[in-house]
């Protein structure tokens, strides 16, 4: 139904806890707003509407990038738990397309193991059907062994690999202090 994907599509928008709609505040809300509306439970919001609402962002990534030429940047940071995680996005002109997430865990961040990451994010590229022409990273160690890696791969291509301007002038600031 329309109006539960909408309601999804909030949730999930506004990081809201899918517990919410269990709650008697929301269902009293609800109640006021439209008497005759059941919304969507728990487990609905975390399966088949977020199957759907992810299906229709993928459809819409897809159409948006097809043939388009972009940037992959790569970034790893903590999460609001302080897990690891990766997250590579193509940057197509002004627009930021999401392509990966990964909560890292425990495993190490080796310039081997970012390697076989972008590996994968280029075949994920296929799959939109865009290219990648550069790739930007932040500037950890293992991020610049990374870029060598890739470089030499590549090195008859037009693929340009290179560190973040922002986290360079970040670290020369600490520096300066």
């Amino acid at each position: 139904m329309l109006i539960d994907l909408v309601l999804a599509k909030m949730f999930y928008a506004c990081n809201i806890p899918f517990a919410i709609v269990e709650s008697e505040s929301f269902k009293n809300l609800i109640h006021i707003l439209r008497p005759s509306f059941k919304p969507p439970s728990h487990k609905e919001l975390a399966g088949p509407l977020l199957d759907a609402v992810y299906n229709e962002m993928d459809g819409l990534v897809c159409k948006n990038l097809k043939g388009k030429e972009g940037t992959l940047v790569i970034d790893g940071w903590s999460n609001i738990h302080n897990e690891p995680i990766i997250v590579s996005y193509i940057q197509v002109t002004e627009e930021s397309y999401l392509v990966d997430v990964e909560n890292t865990g425990t495993t190490k961040k080796s310039e081997g193991f970012l390697y076989k990451k972008c590996s994968d994010i280029f075949l994920i590229t296929k799959k939109y059907d865009c290219q990648v022409q550069s790739i930007v990273t932040d500037n950890a160690k293992n991020m610049e062994k990374m870029r060598r890696e890739l470089e030499q791969k590549f090195e008859n291509s037009t693929l340009i690999t290179y560190g973040c301007g922002a986290h360079w002038l970040n670290l020369l600031g600490l520096q300066a202090l």
